[in-house]
Parts: C-alpha cells; sequence; structure tokens
C-alpha cells in the first residue's frame, strides 16, 4: 500500500513501482508452477479474489499480468467471481477499464467512512466528494458488481457522521454494501494510540448500535442480507467468496500474507517479503504457518 492507515491490520508493505513490478513477476511464477498439481487442475475454480492490502496499487500491466496467468494456468469456472480490492488513491480510469479487460467482475472499494475528516485522521487521502464521484465512475460503468466496505466504530465517527456514510452508499445504490465493525489489531497505529491513551476506544455497546442502525436503515431500503455482514442490492452481487470461504471451501493461496485451506489444513504463505522472494526463487512454496483442524473444527 501507498500507506498505513491507522486501523489497518493487514499492512505490510509500502509500494514502490520498482517493488511491485518485481512482485507481480514473483506472484505470476508462483501461480504458473503449481497449475499442473492434480490438486488444483481438476477442481474448477469458483471465486477468484485479489485483495487484502491493497492489488490496486499495482500498475495496470501488472494487474493485467497476474489476471491473464490466473485464467491461463487455473480451471475457472464459467461463471467464476473475480474480485479485484482497491481504494480511491493509484485507481484510475486507465486501470479500472484494463482490469475488466482482463476479466474482473466484481471490484470491492474500501471507503469505511466518506466523511473527510473521519479519513483524513485514519490515514485517508481522498476526500467525501473524491470518494463519491470514484465510485459512481465504476457504478455508471456498467460491467461489473460494485462493492463498498464501510467501517463503523471509527473515532471522531458520531452516529451523525455513521447515518450520513449510510445515506451516501445508499444513495450512490452500488450492488453491496459490507458493514464492519473496528477490530483493534495488535500492533496498528490505531491500537498503539488507544493503549497510550491517546485516543479512547469504542465500547460494544457503540458498537452494537451502530451495526443495529446500519442493519435497520439497509432493511428498510429493501437490500437483502446474506451474511453477518454484508447485504446485497441487487442479484449481481454474489459475494461468492466470503460466502464459500465462511462455508469451509478450499481456498488456493498465492503471494505473501496470503491464508489458505485445503481439506483440514490451513496455511499461510511468508508474510515477509524477503522470505517470500528467496522461497519463489529457489522454486519452492515459501509456507509461513501450518494447522490442523480437528472433528471440532466445523461445529
Amino acid at each position: 500500500c501507498a500507506n498505513h492507515c491507522l486501523f489497518c491490520g493487514f499492512y505490510r508493505n509500502a509500494y514502490t513501482a520498482t517493488e511491485a513490478a518485481a512482485y507481480a513477476d514473483r506472484l505470476v511464477a508462483e501461480i504458473e508452477r503449481e497449475a499442473g498439481a492434480a490438486g488444483i487442475r481438476h477442481h474448477p475454480v469458483e471465486a477468484v479474489y485479489l485483495g487484502g492490502g491493497t492489488p490496486s496499487a499495482l500498475s495496470a500491466d501488472d494487474l493485467v499480468r497476474i489476471l491473464e496467468a490466473v485464467r491461463r494456468s487455473l480451471p475457472l469456472a464459467p461463471d467464476c467471481e473475480i474480485t479485484l480490492e482497491g481504494r480511491v488513491i493509484h485507481f484510475d480510469d486507465n486501470k479500472i477499464d484494463a482490469c475488466i479487460t482482463a476479466g474482473v467482475n466484481r471490484i470491492s472499494v474500501g471507503v469505511q467512512s466518506f466523511d473527510t475528516r473521519v479519513r483524513r485522521r485514519q490515514g485517508r487521502r481522498a476526500a467525501k466528494e473524491e470518494v463519491i464521484r470514484f465510485l459512481e465512475g465504476i457504478r455508471d460503468r456498467g460491467h461489473v458488481a460494485l462493492v463498498i466496505d464501510l467501517l463503523y466504530g471509527l473515532p471522531e465517527q458520531t452516529p451523525e457522521v455513521w447515518r450520513e456514510d449510510l445515506c451516501i452508499a445508499g444513495d450512490l445504490a452500488p450492488d453491496g454494501v459490507d458493514l464492519y465493525g473496528l477490530n483493534l489489531v495488535p500492533g496498528t497505529p490505531l491500537q498503539r494510540a488507544v493503549a497510550t491513551g491517546k485516543l479512547h476506544p469504542t465500547t460494544l455497546q457503540h458498537l452494537g448500535m451502530m451495526y443495529e442502525a446500519g442493519s435497520a436503515f439497509l432493511e428498510a431500503k429493501g437490500w437483502r442480507q446474506i451474511s453477518n455482514s454484508h447485504w446485497r442490492r441487487t442479484p449481481r452481487e454474489r459475494n461468492r467468496y466470503n460466502l464459500r470461504i465462511k462455508q469451509g471451501a478450499d481456498c488456493l493461496a498465492y503471494g505473501s500474507g496470503a491464508g489458505g485451506t485445503i481439506g483440514r489444513y490451513s496455511y499461510s504463505v511468508a508474510g515477509d517479503l524477503g522470505r517470500y522472494n528467496e522461497g519463489i526463487a529457489a522454486g519452492r512454496k515459501p509456507i509461513g504457518g501450518m494447522s490442523f483442524s480437528d472433528d471440532l473444527a466445523a461445529a
């Protein structure tokens, strides 16, 4: 990412053009090298998700190379959902159109809040008006499902600000909306600020009230709730990746910091970029960790 937003627990590396291009090379190599494995080529892929971190920081050429490697190397189902996660910064029209041409049919944008003051305090650079114009541009293309992520419980996000966030999201009329409660992830700048007393933590009661307000607002709008955190406005929004993960589907993980599941094994790819680079260069999967589920996992 270009910068570390205060609340974000996914941030690992600062974006530079040179590092990003080299990373895309290794990611493509990782995908291509595993393509022939029996456990991969005999099972249709229902959903592809580029995200957790901000893939839209990559150049259009690098994103297209990755998407083409995925489509060339993996047995995608005919109706495969291909999601690209992004944010306003770095995500220009050329990049959006290139990704859609390369197969992206769903774009998820982490808005978090439209309020300019709340956004700036958390490290988000774009002002409310810029965010709205950006989302309108994707929506008006009509070629992809547009999903907006909103975060509730942020510092200075009063009930009035939250209500405005919901109203703006409703007026924009995307295909889907996620409502996520703030989670103080250990090690994030926001968690450290709360721990040192610079900011006051949001109470569970306050989070519950904001969730209730969001749920009631979207229900009144006629949106359909399809998970604890996700609502859809149109049938075009399937939310297939997130739903299948929650149902326990196998998930193939590619890229530094990615997490996956195969049967009863859950695994992560090395989050340290140096370790990841070394593993790919040596021709092996750079596993960062692994766990095994017992018989109680489903419960």
